[in-house]
């Protein structure tokens, strides 16, 4: 039996799993008090708990069609008491977009 010829003609679809690395740095403050903080993407990732990324894309001739959602979530638990810190942040960023391309 013969492998069937890709239809070229219709709808591609595509998903890949991604990553990338980040720090963060700034100035945090409520009314008169403020701090400068800088944490690299080593502090990040040992705070990591889980975190997910994925590209999924649709295209068929000149038209594309992407969606990117990205998760995580930090936490740090490593002081217990009653003035210990005890900080989890989750994170949501949902990528969304078209494309045409109108020149080869």
């Amino acid at each position: 039996m013969l492998a069937q010829e890709p239809d070229l003609d219709g709808w591609r679809f595509s998903i890949a799993p991604y990553f990338w690395a980040a720090g963060i740095n700034g100035d945090v403050g409520v009314r008169n008090v403020s701090t400068y903080f800088d944490v690299s993407f080593s502090d990040i990732l040992q705070h990591l708990t889980f975190g997910g990324m994925l590209l999924s894309e649709a295209r068929k001739d000149k038209l594309a069609f992407f969606l990117a959602p990205l998760y995580d979530r930090l936490g740090d638990h490593s002081q217990q008491g009653p003035f210990g810190v005890d900080v989890d942040a989750d994170t949501t960023v949902i990528g969304a977009g078209a494309s045409y391309r109108v020149a080869e």
